[in-house]
């Protein structure tokens, strides 16, 4: 088990995604998120407990985050539903040689907490691929060499041992110290050879991956770079343009996108200038190391020279060791050169790396302002839409408070001419009011004072009898006279009095009887508008039902043609054509079918010499060749082959001729062949022909008649349908035979291709009135546009299929055949149907009840372009008329009250009669 921190990202990491378990949704598929590169994507699988057994490789070196995100996503038809994901920390990354069950997390709502765990995990297999194998140089060590013992000194004799103390200790001291230097040399040797061979695999290894790191980052940054120029280009012209419309905000933008191209040339010089190659570095850093070693074994093979030679065991040994210092010497000073220059060159890659630090830093910084410009940009362009949008609303808001304003001065300017009429006639009753009060009054005074005059003579009636005069019989004459007077003038007034009231009374009765006529007048006047609309209906039936008779006659007598059609074809061939046989010399049709029968019996013939003449060749060939062969011998073959190459154009050698003539022959019998059969296909044309030909043969009929033969029998049999004289059985027939020569006529090419024209010329026609409705239509039927006018909102709850008004293909592509069965087109305008026509997408072969919807749909708008519904009028709201109280004013006086009563009821009926 090995962890990230051992890796050092000197390698990639293969992250293999084999079974899944707890999962129980339908099509599922993984995204590896790995910024910043882009994130894999696995295929879709069929759950549940999909297995998926893919595998991808990541380089660690381009790997920025400190975590590896997997997300586990269900495809549905209106897009993705997010099922859990695994987060992998680098950091704590553990690689084993079996794979680990993860388990699902949710995503977490606030950072900083953890997630929760979903129902579900991925077994998932990681894994460590070291890019570049290790090419190690293996140096031989001084301790690997055989190195001769140190000898010991031999005994001397006994007279010079005692005089040769000092020199034998001496040269003792001697050699061990040049054994312990050398030891020292070879130590520092096999450990300056062991470091230098580690620094060599690791200094390979990094100059590669550097080299190869610094050529990707140098192409992303310059890819960057190019699409910041292109944004800027952009940005510039914007400004441009705004400049010409007059905008004088502009300096400042223009001062931020000279400083932008400044920042980028200075970064295009940073990454375009030559640097170094890594590589080239480390190899003379090798180079280096490697002298530095050989150095060293030579000094050690030198130091072994010195041991194994035996010096004399004298005092005096000054070669032994000058060649020591100076080799030590040399040594040290060489190291410390090579030190120096390895500073030297660290030094220089680290300033080298703090200038890539440094550029791509600057990159960040750039990639970040050109994504705030274009994100920018795509608020601006937003906001335009928007704006746009907003200015077609308006617009369309502004035309219809136009019509509003217009329609509501209509209404006040109607709406003052009835109030100028009704102040008229209320000026008219108020000056006929006056003037009956003014006789009212008049009246009323006359009937006051014969009511006062009425009174006095009875008074004086009663004075009269109740006290009686001694010259009563004097008086009794003229007394008589007054008093037969006075009853007189009473009695007349009396009957004034009734006459006005039986005036009275018939004006009352007048008015009544002139109100029941109004009355009257008001129900005939409604009955008649009742009648004249049931009128108009029976008309509109009545058309409709004469428009389907003449519908259903042309029926009839299109079945009528078809069924004459019908028994003519089950009659035979002879019998239907013997009167066309019976005058062949006079009719057109006649001699035709002669000149068919004449061409056809001249083609059977030919034929058959065509099939004698091939036959009677081929068996002369065939036995042309047989004979041959008996009578020549193989060589005889060969050669007469071969002349016959020569002969042609020149041979190249017998087995080439022979393989030449055998390819030859093999084409020709090929040719031949195919000639036989098209030869045979002919054969079996001519007897089909023949098979035609009635026993006389005198008429021949082929198998196919022309579309222009049949559209002439067609209309011939049109023609006798659609003439009334002809008899009913002569009818029916043709009806028969008619449908027969239809189905005929469909079975041809060129019928298909009359009908495919006729949808071409539809669809061209229709196309651009559809573009145009929908470009009409899009902004009102908008999401947004129906959220607010809850006018709109209703008929779409109504009539769900204007929804489909400029939505997006894709998404009506994906909706259920179900969803179109609860589309009834009702109540659409012609308009709004070629707007829906427009924003259907083209359908699959396998979505069949959504074509027929369409077939429909295009059949709707056909039968409206043809004949326009009728517009349904807007029922009105009438105000409820205010009727006049039914309750009489009382009054004091009789007379006065009745008086009123009529007045008041004369004016209600002039006000209802007004």
């Amino acid at each position: 088990m090995t962890s990230m921190r051992g890796l050092s990202k000197k390698g990639d990491l293969e992250i293999t995604l084999l079974d899944t378990k707890g999962i129980k949704s339908g099509d599922i598929f993984c995204i590896i998120d790995l910024p910043p590169n882009k994130p894999f994507k696995t295929h879709l699988f069929k759950g549940p407990d999909p297995t998926f057994n893919e595998k991808f490789t990541l380089d660690l070196m381009t790997l920025n985050d400190e975590e590896i995100t997997i997300v586990v996503k269900e495809q549905k038809p209106a897009g993705s539903k997010f099922l859990g994901q695994i987060q992998i920390p680098i950091k704590a990354l553990s690689i084993t040689p079996t794979p680990q069950a993860y388990f699902l997390t949710d995503r977490p709502l606030k950072a900083g907490k953890t997630p929760k765990v979903v129902t579900g995990s991925i077994q998932i297999q990681l894994g460590f691929v070291h890019r570049y194998q290790k090419k190690t140089k293996k140096i031989p060590s001084p301790e690997m060499k055989s190195t001769s013992p140190v000898q010991s000194v031999p005994p001397s004799s006994s007279s010079s041992s005692i005089s040769d103390n000092r020199s034998t200790y001496s040269s003792s001291d001697s050699l061990n110290s040049t054994d312990s230097i050398s030891s020292m040399l070879e130590a520092g040797g096999s450990l300056s050879s062991r470091s230098t061979t580690d620094d060599i695999e690791y200094s390979r290894e990094e100059a590669v991956i550097i080299d190869e790191t610094l050529k990707d980052k140098e192409s992303i940054v310059m890819k960057q770079l190019t699409q910041q120029k292109n944004f800027i280009k952009q940005y510039g012209e914007t400004i441009r343009k705004r400049e010409r419309e007059g905008d004088k905000t502009i300096a400042g933008d223009k001062i931020k996108i000279q400083q932008m191209q400044k920042e980028l040339d200075e970064m295009e010089k940073l990454v375009t200038q030559s640097t170094p190659s890594l590589q080239q570095m480390t190899n003379s850093l090798l180079s280096d190391i490697e002298g530095l070693s050989r150095s060293t074994s030579k000094s050690t093979m030198r130091v072994a020279t010195v041991k194994s030679v035996r010096a004399p065991a004298t005092l005096s040994s000054p070669a032994s060791k000058v060649d020591i210092s100076t080799f030590s010497f040399d040594a040290a000073e060489n190291e410390k050169k090579i030190r120096e220059g390895l500073n030297q060159q660290i030094k220089q890659l680290q300033r080298e790396n703090e200038r890539l630090e440094n550029s791509l830093h600057q990159e960040k910084q750039l990639s970040k302002q050109a994504s705030d410009l274009t994100l920018k940009l795509k608020v601006l362009e937003a906001e335009n839409i928007s704006l746009v949008q907003e200015k077609s609303v308006l617009v369309g808001r502004a035309s219809m408070f136009e019509k509003e304003v217009e329609k509501l001065e209509k209404e006040i300017e109607y709406e003052h001419g009835l109030k100028k009429k009704e102040s008229s006639r209320k000026e008219v009753e108020r000056d006929e009011v006056r003037r009956l009060s003014k006789e009212l009054e008049q009246s009323e005074n006359r009937n006051k004072l014969l009511q006062g005059e009425l009174e006095n003579q009875k008074e004086l009636n009663k004075l009269v009898k109740d006290k009686p005069t001694p010259t009563l019989s004097q008086s009794t004459g003229s007394s008589d006279k007054d008093s037969d007077a006075l009853r007189y003038k009473i009695k007349m007034l009396e009957l004034e009095l009734d006459a006005e009231k039986k005036s009275r009374e018939f004006d009352v009765k007048r008015v009544k009887h002139y109100e029941q006529e109004l009355e009257k007048s008001g129900k005939m006047v409604i009955r008649l508008e009742a009648e004249m609309e049931k009128q108009d209906l029976e008309l509109a039936s009545l058309k409709r039902s004469i428009e389907r008779k003449d519908r259903d006659n042309v029926e009839e007598r299109l079945n009528e043609v078809i069924r004459i059609l019908t028994v003519l074809a089950g009659k035979p061939d002879g019998a239907a054509l013997s009167s066309l046989a019976a005058n062949s010399d006079n009719t057109v049709l006649g001699r035709k079918l002669k000149e068919l029968t004449e061409k056809a019996q001249q083609q059977t013939i030919k034929s058959k010499e065509m099939e004698v003449e091939l036959e009677s060749v081929r068996q002369q060939k065939i036995q042309a060749m047989i004979q041959k062969q008996r009578d020549m011998s193989e060589e005889e073959y060969f050669e007469y082959y071969e002349e016959e190459r020569s002969n042609i154009g020149g041979g190249a050698g017998r087995s080439g001729m022979l393989q030449a003539n055998h390819s030859d022959q093999i084409s020709v019998l090929v040719n031949k062949l195919e000639k036989l059969d098209k030869l045979e296909d002919l054969m079996r044309k001519l007897d089909n022909m023949k098979s035609m030909v009635p026993a006389g043969q005198d008429l021949a009929v082929s198998g196919r008649r022309t579309h222009a033969a049949i559209k002439a029998e067609l209309q011939s049999i049109q023609t006798i349908i659609m003439n009334e004289k002809t008899p009913d059985k002569d009818r029916e027939e043709a009806n028969i035979r008619f449908e027969k020569v239809y189905q005929e006529l469909s079975q041809t090419e060129e019928h298909k291709r009359e009908l495919l024209q006729i949808q071409e010329d539809k669809r061209k026609v229709n196309d651009p009135l559809n573009q145009k409705a929908l470009a009409k239509l899009q902004p009102t039927y908008a999401a947004a546009n129906i959220e607010r006018t809850p006018e709109l909102k209703d008929r779409v709850k109504a009539y769900p299929e204007l929804l489909l008004i400029g939505l997006d293909s894709k998404i009506i592509a994906s909706k259920h055949q179900n969803d179109f069965q609860s589309y009834f087109l009702t109540n659409c305008t012609l308009e709004e149907l070629r707007a829906i026509r427009a924003s259907l997408p083209k359908w699959r072969a396998d979505q069949k009840k959504q074509m027929e919807w369409t077939i429909s749909l295009e059949n709707k708008i056909e039968q409206y372009s043809k004949n326009p519904p009728p517009q349904r009028p807007v029922p009105k709201i009438e105000k409820p008329k205010l009727k006049p109280s039914l309750v009489k004013p009382i009054s004091s006086n009789n007379n006065a009250g009745g008086q009123d009563s009529v007045m008041a009821e004369l004016l209600k009926r002039r006000r209802k009669i007004d």
